[in-house]
């Protein structure tokens, strides 16, 4: 039994695992298969993979990116994944591929058939750049509305944290009821 001023010793957190990554930028010349890319990456020992642009995980179509999935899990590989320029404006957009709502679009859906956490997205590169001058609107002109974006962000963290708050509330529920329970088991 403990005595009454002896304080209560909590056990020391445990500090989070590094995870060494590879960007798959940096090996793109070897013109790998998705999956010849993560047993690569699983032979370094890397537990993150990122998938910086659409090309290096094989297309969006949604059984490539099961298949990347698996292989990924089979691995114990974590992916991230990773689309060029979102400006209209710069050099590296693909305006092919859609308005810069629609690439998102895709990612983000591809991002959720394949695992990922995040979708990385560029607002443009080095030789978007004038030097030497001040070139203005290069991000105004994009179709993206920032402020509706960030509405909405504000808006999902909030309905966070009020769902957090209510999981909070109906666990201290649970354990007074079990704490309840187990003092009239004990007394009776």
């Amino acid at each position: 039994m403990l005595a009454a001023g002896v304080p209560f010793m909590a056990k020391p957190e445990t500090p989070p695992s590094l995870k060494l990554g590879i960007d798959l930028f940096s090996i793109r010349s070897q013109n790998w298969s998705p999956l010849q890319y993560l047993d690569y990456c699983a032979a370094q020992k890397a537990k993150v993979v990122h998938f910086s642009e659409i090309r290096f995980i094989g297309g969006l179509e949604e059984s490539n990116l099961r298949k990347v999935r698996e292989r990924a899990a089979e691995l114990g590989i974590e992916i991230e994944i990773g689309m060029k320029s979102i400006c209209p404006t710069s050099k590296m957009f693909d305006a092919k591929a859609g308005t810069a709502d629609e690439q998102l679009s895709r990612m983000i859906d591809a991002a959720v058939t394949v695992g990922s956490k995040i979708v990385r997205a560029v607002l443009g590169s080095a030789d978007d750049k004038v030097m030497g001058t001040l070139t203005s609107k290069q991000v105004e002109l994009s179709n993206v509305d920032l402020t509706q974006q960030f509405t909405d962000l504000v808006i999902i963290q909030r309905g966070y944290q009020s769902s957090s708050q209510v999981i909070s509330v109906a666990n201290q529920m649970i354990q007074q009821l079990v704490d309840m329970r187990t003092g009239q088991s004990s007394g009776g």
